[in-house]
């Protein structure tokens, strides 16, 4: 598809116990107005075997070294065509029928450049381990209605064109960069559209509980400091309007 409403990125490395799932997630899908992209950082595993079993329904893919996952979703996002664009990582999946609900959304409020619906996160044994809506969500002072950030990964969809007027994915932080990328659409004045459906689900590996909690935070507190610094710059006209963005 030359010009499709969506594009969606995967980014993967050495994931191929997951890597088919997650395309499959997307190509089962009942709408059909998107492109997949792959990017693979130069998996020595059968990613790449798997990546070619599905390629004439790939719009783009490569492999090869990259720099981390935040390069791997700024070179897929560059050579997307779709209006809209999304990631997920390769132990993600698309919530089965997902993207014609969003797709009706997004062609109801043409205008808007950033839609952000649910995700749930679950175990590789299909325990769900928990269910979120948007500003529901730990820690306290994130839950209130305006909250300044409370958007995840795939479970959000925004325009190209924004993505480039931001400035990209911040490829300094390997965690957390979603969170300091929406920091920059608030600053900027862009207001989020709630979708009120299950888009991503998020496999909460064991292996995350114990290695990657420390590392989260550290890059968490980075992406709060960042965010604090532009919002100390920015006007209160920008500010109010940011804050408006949980207010539906």
């Amino acid at each position: 598809m030359n010009n499709p409403l969506l594009s969606i990125v995967i980014a993967n490395y050495n994931y191929g116990r997951f890597l088919e799932e997650a395309i499959q997630s997307v190509l089962s899908q009942s709408c059909n107005d998107y492109e997949l992209i792959i990017v693979d950082g130069g998996s020595t595993d059968n990613s790449v075997e798997i990546i070619k079993k599905y390629e004439d329904k790939i719009a783009w893919w490569v492999s090869e070294k990259d720099k981390g996952q935040s390069d791997a979703f700024n070179k897929g996002f560059a050579h997307a065509n779709g209006k809209y664009l999304t990631w997920l990582n390769a132990d993600d999946i698309l919530v089965d029928g997902c993207l014609g609900k969003v797709v009706v959304e997004l062609q109801k409020y043409p205008e808007c450049e950033w839609f952000t619906g649910n995700f749930f996160r679950f175990l590789d044994n299909g325990q769900i381990l928990e269910i979120n809506w948007g500003p529901h969500y730990y820690p306290k002072f994130l839950q209130r209605r305006t909250s300044p950030i409370v958007v995840f990964g795939p479970s959000t969809f925004f325009a190209k064109s924004l993505w480039e007027r931001a400035g990209r994915i911040d490829e300094r932080f390997h965690l957390a960069m979603d969170t300091e990328l929406w920091a920059r659409f608030i600053t900027m004045g862009i207001t989020q559209r709630r979708i009120n459906v299950f888009v991503w689900a998020f496999l909460f590996a064991e292996l995350f509980f114990h290695f990657n909690r420390q590392y989260y935070f550290f890059n968490f507190s980075i992406t709060l400091t960042s965010f604090f610094k532009m919002i100390s710059s920015a006007s209160s006209s920008i500010i109010a309007s940011a804050l408006q963005t949980f207010a539906m």
